[in-house]
């Protein structure tokens, strides 16, 4: 507080400390310094339990990590502690969807609402063709294919982006076939995630996607894909599809 200004309504009003005497003030202002260190100390701490607990290894999250802003809104930290609290909703209200995926890039302070995948099934998805023992599928109408993919996310009340249409194409050109217990390329939370911030950035030129952070928490019951309420690793399509710069820090294949 500048002495040449003393703030008049408070404690420390006037050159004689207002109402109050000097050795009073002193031990205010005294109080006021260690409240300040105590809750500094919480923070810590509760940014290290988060920080270990999210994806149940007791791992930093923060490894590739560009973004100086750590636990701001976006961050790895954020978005990854975001995903375990909604994870944790989901699983107690008994969801059935397999995942739920947390977004964002830090640097403009920018995060996601939670995604859960998409359902379709793949049979009968335009554009696509079954295997004959149904293991794979192939893309044979790559224009319907992308368009059903559009009318998919508008039903659920996102508009697919244009960069997370080239990403899409990309990826299923570069493919013969798909895994069909991938399931449909790009319906998963993390590709919803990514078209999210292409969305709420216009220009992505002036976007780094080493800032961009996606952490997807598996829902279902624990088996060799993971543990209940840990991480979900990115599946064969959504890796990809998410180009290579962005954080998938949950894991991709």
């Amino acid at each position: 507080m500048n002495a040449a200004a003393p703030y008049v309504g408070g404690v420390l009003g006037g050159a004689g400390w207002g109402l109050f005497g000097p050795g009073i003030a002193a031990g205010v202002v005294a109080n006021a310094v260690l409240c300040a260190n105590e809750l500094t100390t919480l923070a810590t701490e509760v940014y290290a339990g988060l920080n270990g607990m999210s994806v149940g290894t007791g791992a930093s999250v923060l490894t590739g990590v560009s973004s100086p802003a750590v636990n701001a809104l976006g961050s790895a930290v954020s978005v990854e502690a975001r995903a375990v609290g909604e994870a944790r909703l989901l699983i107690a209200e008994g969801s059935k969807n397999p995942a739920v995926s947390v977004g964002g890039p830090a640097a403009p302070g920018i995060q996601t609402p939670p995604f859960s995948n998409i359902l379709a099934k793949v049979l009968m998805f335009p554009g696509v063709k079954m295997s004959a023992d149904g293991d794979t599928f192939v893309i044979v109408d790559q224009g319907r294919f992308v368009d059903a993919v559009a009318r998919a996310y508008g039903n659920s009340g996102r508009k697919l982006n244009g960069e997370t249409v080239r990403q899409i194409e990309g990826y299923i050109s570069s493919r013969d076939s798909f895994p069909t217990i991938a399931g449909i390329p790009d319906l998963h939370t993390e590709v919803q995630s990514l078209n999210y911030i292409y969305n709420a950035v216009p220009n992505q030129a002036t976007m780094n996607l080493a800032d961009i952070s996606i952490a997807t928490i598996k829902l279902g019951r624990s088996s060799a894909a993971g543990t209940q309420g840990g991480a979900f690793t990115a599946c064969q399509n959504c890796s990809g599809i998410i180009l290579p710069k962005v954080n998938v820090i949950t894991g991709r294949q």
